[in-house]
């Protein structure tokens, strides 16, 4: 557990597929965004400086349920579409 002491927001969010960056997205921008993952089409939302998976192909749909995140220790893990966005707190 990271203590809410070291957490900061996050200004941009990298999105990985297969371990290399595929989008960097601002967080200060509200915005739709869709990007590839291995099981199709994954849709991404960043609103009011937070970001979330809203719609994907996966068997659970775990991804889009994880909901928003926003701090730096956060992130979304889709294995199933092998893909993780993670936070820069730009520090």
């Amino acid at each position: 557990c990271i203590p809410k002491l070291f957490s900061k927001k996050g200004n941009k969010a990298f999105v990985y597929y297969d371990g290399n960056i595929i989008k960097i997205i601002d967080l200060n921008v509200d915005g739709d965004y869709v990007v590839n993952g291995y099981n199709g089409e994954v849709s991404i939302k960043v609103l009011n400086n937070k970001i979330r998976v809203l719609q994907e192909e996966s068997p659970l749909h775990l991804c889009s349920k994880q909901g928003y995140i926003n701090l730096s220790y956060e992130s979304i893990v889709c294995l199933p579409n092998r893909f993780v966005i993670s936070i820069d707190s730009n520090e």
